[in-house]
């Protein structure tokens, strides 16, 4: 029990930590985006308010923005994408993508799916690396296999 704990194993589980992070983040929003792209609709948006969110060191704002979808209901979304300075203000006009069958599923259309696509791959080659290290390192405490 002991040598599993040594500290050889730190840096193979930090290392894997780190790439489920960027798939934990990435994935979600990549799927989002990729539907969006392929079933959503393009619509004006008009930004209502910033809303700001804090914490001790930190301090970020997010746009809400209120649309009309095609069958002319008036809706009202929060972004989910958070900036410091603000990247738009009261009064801006965006461009948003919805989906038309789940018109709670809302995005600014800022996004770049490319960007996403390359946080997924980065983590899981990330990912991938932890794994190999965390297993050559199992290997070399002479651990019998779990």
């Amino acid at each position: 029990m002991g040598k599993l704990f040594n500290t050889d194993f730190f840096a193979p589980i930090l290392i894997l930590l780190i790439g489920f992070g960027f798939l934990i983040y990435a994935t979600p929003k990549l799927s989002t985006q990729y539907s969006l792209s392929k079933v959503g609709i393009e619509t004006q948006g008009k930004v209502i308010e910033m809303r700001e969110y804090s914490n001790s060191d930190h301090t970020a704002y997010v746009p809400v923005v209120e649309f009309t979808t095609l069958d002319g209901l008036k809706k009202t979304f929060v972004s989910s994408n958070a900036s410091q300075p603000p990247e738009y203000k009261v009064g801006d006009l965006v461009t948003i993508i919805y989906d038309p069958k789940n018109q709670n599923l809302v995005q600014i259309k800022n996004f770049d799916l490319i960007l996403q696509a390359l946080f997924v791959i980065i983590g899981a080659i990330i990912t991938v690396l932890g794994l190999v290290d965390f297993l050559h390192v199992l290997r070399r405490s002479e651990l019998p296999p779990v």
